[in-house]
């Protein structure tokens, strides 16, 4: 999940998006975008399972087991508005993909040790927007970090039983990620610790355990650092989501 230019651009394992209780649910295979009041198809869609997606200068990126193929390649994929063109192949897992972002490049993590373009990749590379090239990273302290705090909207929304949340923090330290309902009433804390500067994303189950949520409105809230202090190293958001049973 990815939100560019007031568009939220979204991958997974679907085939339809929008509203399903009344049957009108928007063909979308695995990827699909929302402008804030309809949800569109991206192209033909992607075949295969997506892992991860970044949208740079009007170019959406996506990385996972896309190629359909057995034995499953991982690969990544840019979309330039037309077609699905392959960047990269590689010979581990995208499993644990993830996308980092600087000023003019952006970064690709994962379970390998190959990429087709490069030979030998130790689970890290970086893509140059102005070469449209993927290269190594020999030096880990290349990577650069978020330049800004995001709480993105989780995904799907509303849910049933689960939903994904992610964020990104430029700043190091203490993080909480806790659910709330209507009434202001704690109902799960899903993060409680140190965190290094990154990008992260946890999947929320309302029917885990103890915890049987009822359907309903309720509030996800990020807070980084001391919030008191109101200082830039600092943050604190909270979004609505909706559970339905």
């Amino acid at each position: 999940m990815y939100a560019y230019n007031d568009t939220l651009y979204v991958a997974g394992q679907f085939s339809q998006v929008g509203n399903f209780s009344g049957g009108s649910g928007i063909p979308a295979n695995r990827i699909a975008r929302w402008d804030g009041n309809n949800w569109s198809a991206i192209g033909q869609g992607l075949e295969g399972i997506p892992e991860d997606l970044i949208v740079r200068n009007n170019y959406i990126y996506v990385a996972g087991n896309l190629s359909g193929a057995n034995p499953p390649f991982e690969v990544i994929y840019k979309y330039d508005g037309l077609n699905w063109n392959l960047l990269a192949t590689a010979n581990g897992s995208f499993t644990d993909i993830s996308f980092f972002e600087s000023e003019n490049s952006f970064y690709i993590g994962g379970n390998f040790s190959s990429v087709s373009t490069l030979g030998t990749a130790n689970n890290l590379v970086r893509f140059v927007d102005s070469s449209a090239i993927i290269t190594s990273i020999k030096n880990t302290d290349e990577i650069i970090i978020p330049s800004e705090f995001v709480l993105s909207q989780n995904y799907p929304n509303p849910f049933n039983p689960s939903t994904k949340i992610s964020w990104q923090s430029p700043v190091s330290g203490h993080q909480t990620l806790k659910v709330y309902d209507i009434l202001g009433n704690e109902v799960a804390t899903l993060v409680d610790e140190y965190r290094e500067a990154g990008r992260y994303e946890i999947e929320f189950n309302a029917e885990v355990g103890s915890l049987q949520m009822a359907s309903g409105v309720y509030y996800y809230q990020l807070r980084v650092g001391d919030t008191s202090t109101g200082s830039g190293q600092s943050f604190i958001s909270t979004k609505k989501m909706i559970y339905l049973k």
